[in-house]
């Protein structure tokens, strides 16, 4: 007969079987900031007005996601940012306290997983990674029970076979406790959502118009009527008015080795940070006073970018609010102060063949908070026109999912 030692080591020997399914709770990861003794990463992480520089917090939620993504999937697919559904913050904080960044797993379909990231102020009765930072018998952190978190973001992640390069089935998620199950649950709503959005935004030639359909056209019929004036009798429009063109801002740049992932690809979050960046650019010029950053939403990975890749970022005001709105209570207090939402497109050039191909999109809110209006953007064509409104048009659809946006603000 083998003695107990020799039948352990041999079924360390033995492959384990993959699991049948995993729980959100192991997916749950925490990076601290320790600001108020770290001169150095304080540093790193202050921008010009004093605050926690939002254009890396970006990269290190990008980055701290696709790791959580990693742990969760089995084998060694590769792993691919398909979309960033919302950031919302509820403010930046200055950098005197210490920070927690945190995720995990919410919601897994067949071959794309959702993840949910939050921030929060680390304070003297908040636990450490040494402490028993989870409470098992609700499956959340006590941590956030002291600490209220001031940004939620969810990515979405896409398993990708190497070899094949077509998606991959994931580990099933069993969520344990009743946050999970309804974070799960709005997991697969939305998810739900992208795919009528994506059939919806498919060119079907000879297709009967939706009644939807109909009523978006008679939107970006009346925008385009109410532009007539700036297009044909500029001397005459009102002064609180401009054309959407005229709100263009662009940089270019090359994709260094610097920011490329495993898979040498460019990082999601270098392109979302630079993206940012020119959108905070634009919020400035437009409203011409230093805006607060209040959300990122409906950020879209259409096709990778790779290192040495001429890349243009292209920014514009796509709608704006002058008299405000309400975009609920999980972002900073904004009301009666006015909105700008700005597009940036991602553009990889190709100057040996006089050729571009869009690779991401993304979306952004500013505050203008020294502002009591701001100029209405109006489109310059029908084209523009329907852009503005499918962008209007899936802000209020967001609200049905708790955003809050286009809400008429309370009296």
């Amino acid at each position: 007969h083998k003695g107990k030692e020799e039948e352990q080591q041999e079924q360390k020997k033995q492959p384990s079987s993959p699991p049948k399914f995993k729980h959100p709770s192991a997916s749950r990861t925490t990076i601290d900031y320790p600001f108020a003794e770290d001169d150095f990463l304080r540093e790193a992480y202050c921008s010009p007005g004093g605050t926690m520089r939002f254009g890396k917090i970006l990269e290190d939620l990008d980055a701290l996601a696709g790791n959580i993504a990693f742990h969760h999937v089995v084998g060694n697919p590769m792993l691919v940012t398909a979309a960033v559904d919302r950031i919302a913050l509820r403010e930046i904080p200055r950098l005197k306290h210490d920070q927690r960044l945190s995720g995990q797993v919410t919601w897994v379909g067949n071959s794309s997983m959702e993840i949910r990231m939050q921030i929060h102020e680390v304070n003297s009765t908040t636990p450490t990674d040494n402490d028993n930072a989870t409470d098992t018998d609700n499956g959340t952190d006590t941590d956030a029970n002291t600490a209220e978190h001031w940004l939620e973001a969810f990515f979405t992640f896409v398993a990708v076979d190497p070899e094949t390069k077509r998606p991959t089935k994931i580990c099933p998620l069993s969520p344990e406790t009743s946050e999970e199950r309804a974070l799960f649950e709005l997991g697969a709503l939305k998810a739900a959502k992208k795919k009528e959005n994506r059939k919806r935004g498919q060119n079907f030639v000879g297709k009967t118009l939706t009644e939807d359909d109909m009523k978006m056209e008679q939107r970006a019929e009346q925008l385009l009527e109410e532009a007539f004036p700036l297009l044909h009798m500029p001397s005459l429009a009102d002064s609180q008015a401009i054309l959407m063109s005229q709100t263009v801002l662009q940089n270019t740049l090359i994709a260094q080795p610097q920011v490329r992932n495993l898979a040498n690809r460019i990082f999601g979050g270098f392109l979302m940070r630079r993206a940012f960046e020119l959108a905070f650019s634009n919020a400035y010029c437009f409203g011409g006073c230093w805006p607060h950053m209040l959300e990122v939403d409906n950020i879209t990975f259409h096709t990778p970018v790779d290192v040495g890749d001429l890349l243009q970022f292209t920014s514009r005001v796509i709608y704006s609010l002058p008299s405000g709105g309400n975009l609920g209570t999980d972002v900073a207090v904004h009301s009666d102060k006015p909105l700008a939402m700005i597009e940036v497109e991602c553009f990889v050039m190709e100057p040996g063949t006089a050729k571009a191909h869009l690779s991401n999109r993304f979306y952004f809110t500013f505050l203008l908070p020294d502002k009591d209006s701001c100029k209405k953007v109006l489109p310059g064509s029908l084209g523009e026109a329907r852009r503005m409104v499918s962008r209007m048009v899936a802000d209020e659809e967001q609200a049905g999912l708790g955003k809050g946006y286009l809400r008429s603000p309370k009296v």
